[in-house]
């Protein structure tokens, strides 16, 4: 983990586990698995601000915000 300068915290190597979630991230690599087993998996540049909302369902929302915007909802 590294700080730059501002508010930006970056984090170079992650493997979490959190109530059955799974979120694995390196160099240009990043990848989540819910608990019903869906998988988001993402490999390039990241060019956007990127948010996750893990539901105490097992559903989680994954959204990207930059010169428009996405959202996907993995688990039900």
């Amino acid at each position: 983990m590294s700080l730059a300068a501002g508010d930006e915290l970056r984090i170079q190597r992650l493997h979490m586990q959190y109530r059955g979630f799974q979120i694995v991230a390196s160099d240009g690599a990043f990848a989540l698995t819910v608990p019903s087993g869906g998988t988001f998996n993402h490999n390039g540049d990241v060019v956007a601000d990127i948010g996750l909302w893990l539901k105490s369902s097992g559903q989680a929302l994954i959204a990207a915000n930059s010169l428009g915007g996405a959202a996907v909802c993995l688990g039900g």
